[in-house]
Order: C-alpha cells, then structure tokens, then sequence
C-alpha cells in the first residue's frame, strides 16, 4: 500500500492526526489491516486532540448528567494506547484488534511519538487549549527514558481526557462496558487492580507488600487521584535529577526500582492510596488490601482483585475467576528499546 492509496479505505469519522498515528507506529502491512479494525469495530478511529481543556465546559458537563440520569458511566468511552516505536517488537495488531473487538462504542486512540508531544504541548503548554503547566511540557520533552516518559503520558492523557488506558501487550478478556457493575456504574470514576500482594507473587522491584497496576486504568477526566499522580510523577522526575546529579534528558538507562519508584507502580500505589484513604481514613496503608478477593469500593474508586487486570494470573488458593478483564503479556512494550 502507498500513501496514495490510504484515501482508498474510506474510514468514517478519521481525521489525518488520527491516522498518523499508525504511520508513524505501523508497517504498511500492519497499516493495509486498519479497514479490518475499523469495520470489525462501530466506534470511529478518536481525532488526537479531540475536545479542549477549556474553562467552558457546559457541554461537557451536560453531556455527563445526561449520562449519569440513564444510569451511563462519567467514564468516557474511549481506549488509549502507546506505542513508541521499537525496532523487532512483536507485531501489536491481533492486541490492537482485541481491543476494538471488546469496545464496540468506544474510539481507539494508539499515541505515538509525534503526536504524544503534540498531545502534551496543546494540552499542558500556553496556548489557548492548554493549562499552562510548561513545567509539564519541559519536564515530558526532556525525558528520554522511554518508561519514565511512557508513564508520565498516560496520566496526562487521563486526567486531560478520561477512558481506558491500558499498554499495547494487553487484551481484553470483557466487553469494555462490563467493567464496572450496572448498578454502581453512575458512580464509579476510577478502576484500579491488584498488580502486587505479597501473599501471591514477589519480585525485587515492589515496593509495598500490595500495589496497584498501571498498566490498565480506567478513569473519569480530572479524577483527583489522577491529578495527584501528575504532581507525584513530576516530583519522582525531580528527584532522581536530583539523586544522579544529572539532567532529565541524561536520566536514559536507569535501574527498574528508580523507574517503578519515581513514575511507575510505586509512585502510582500511593496516590490511590492517598485517595482511598481520604474516604476511609482506616486505610493507612497499601498491605491493608492484602488477600483481596472482592471488587471494594472506596467512594468513586473501583479496586479489582489481583486477576482484574492480569487476568492470566493463576493465583494460589483462587477459586473460579470472576474478575478477570484484561491479560498481561510482560512484553515491556513501553520501554521503546
């Protein structure tokens, strides 16, 4: 396929900013199967910078109430995805294709370099849609580990936009929209999973005897505990500047504990918790959750046992699943090497 021939494939609703996202991340002939994605999927491919981070959001906010009163979720129905380009990493379709496939409403967002800086820079710098955090833009710029990076996009682009985000070496094992229960859907805007407890799995890099996943999340836009994972993340960014004495583009090849500890599911362990513990203020710390076996509800957070979201995990003493919503491949997709 040429690039004279992508007008050929006819995709209702497909901005180019869209489909430059594949440009940049596919093989032409990964791009040639886009027709398969789109048809097999009633949803429309999102525009990259779909709706402003304006101060009138009117509309929005009818938009939601209008959602809310039909017993609709103020999580927005869109999936977002990264990919930045990674020489021999396995082909991401059959994944991407999961995805559309279990979100059959949902728009399909897969961020690539480019527009993940252009996402940034109109979102968070000084123009007329950004917030004018340039100290968010700088920060995002300079960053060259591509985990560090990675893990700081998702949060922006969750706090500015809403949805799923969820890494490229992930499926999908449950129709998006039955994530959350019916009856707790108006009221759920956040949806976190075991990653971690210390009953079930170890590793080196954990940090608390139970954390939360990153790799999958569901959020409402400007959910507080998002909000606070920013400010954490841009303060793990600081600090390891400031713990190697170097400069953030410098920081390129670091230990998996700093990335974990600075950006990742350490950092993001203790916003949740943070927000958790707002609402019950017995929940001092992450081992409070230890042996989950339940989805919990914390106010507007959704807590998923450790299967939620690594639903391929067999624990021990587990009965039938009944949690499972995404599988887990461990591919390190994010890390763009």
């Amino acid at each position: 396929m040429t690039l004279s021939s992508l007008s050929s494939l006819k995709l209702s609703r497909v901005l180019w900013p869209a489909l430059c996202t594949f440009l940049i991340l596919c093989s032409l002939d990964e791009l040639a199967a886009i027709r398969e994605w789109r048809t097999s999927c009633r949803a429309p491919l999102l525009p990259l910078l779909s709706r402003p981070f304006s101060n009138d959001d009117a509309a929005a906010a009818e938009e939601e109430n209008a959602l809310l009163a039909t017993g609709g979720s103020p999580i927005p129905q869109k999936i977002w995805q990264i990919f930045f380009t990674r020489p021999g990493f396995p082909s991401i379709q059959h994944h991407v294709h999961d995805w559309l496939r279990q979100a059959p409403d949902y728009t399909y967002t897969l961020l690539g370099s480019q527009t993940a800086d252009a996402f940034v820079r109109t979102y968070y710098g000084d123009g007329e849609r950004g917030a004018g955090r340039r100290d968010i833009v700088e920060a995002y710029r300079a960053a060259q580990n591509p985990a560090l990076k990675s893990d700081l996009l998702r949060y922006l682009v969750l706090l500015v936009e809403g949805g799923v985000y969820s890494d490229v070496d992930t499926t999908p094992v449950a129709e998006l929209g039955s994530w959350v229960p019916a009856e707790r859907r108006p009221d759920v805007r956040l949806v976190v999973a075991v990653e971690h407890d210390e009953l079930f799995n170890s590793g080196n890099e954990y940090g608390y005897p139970v954390q939360f996943s990153q790799w999958t999340i569901a959020a409402a836009p400007g959910h507080p505990v998002v909000a606070d994972m920013v400010e954490r993340a841009m303060t793990g960014l600081r600090d390891l500047v400031a713990a190697h004495n170097v400069t953030l583009d410098q920081l390129v090849r670091l230990p998996n504990y700093d990335v974990v500890n600075a950006t990742g599911p350490i950092a993001w362990t203790e916003a949740v918790m943070r927000g958790i513990g707002a609402v019950d203020p017995e929940m001092t710390h992450p081992g409070n959750l230890s042996g989950l076996s339940e989805i919990r509800y914390f106010g507007d957070i959704m807590v998923l046992p450790i299967e939620g979201f690594m639903a391929n995990m067999q624990r021990v003493g587990s009965g039938e699943d009944h949690f499972g919503l995404v599988t887990h491949d461990f591919r390190g997709a994010w890390k763009g090497e």
